[in-house]
């Protein structure tokens, strides 16, 4: 992703981001993730907006991918499974959240 992230910026920066979502969807949980850490205090009610306006475009995305069955046909022609990745993301944030209770 940091490689489509830098293509995109130094050689394609006229055209739209090609990694719109994977932003989004990355600042939304880190959001989340220092919210219920506590770890926003200051920010919180920014983070919260922020939150609120990313999660909406998450979830009708998300929502897109589901009625057209891009999810299922991804899944399929490449063999990878998203579980994996949503327990790793868990994991993440269960470790996030117990370093900020200590």
């Amino acid at each position: 992703m940091a490689l489509q992230n830098a293509l995109q910026r130094v050689h394609l920066a006229s055209l739209p981001p090609t990694t719109l979502m994977t932003g989004s969807t990355t600042q939304a949980t880190i959001d989340a993730v220092d919210l219920l850490a506590g770890t926003a205090a200051g920010d919180a009610p920014a983070v919260r907006t922020r939150l609120s306006r990313m999660a909406m475009s998450v979830l009708l995305f998300a929502a897109r991918l589901r009625r057209e069955g891009a999810a299922v046909l991804a899944r399929r022609v490449s063999g990878v499974s998203p579980i994996p990745v949503v327990i790793v993301g868990a994991v993440a944030a269960a470790m996030r959240l117990d370093e900020t209770a200590q």
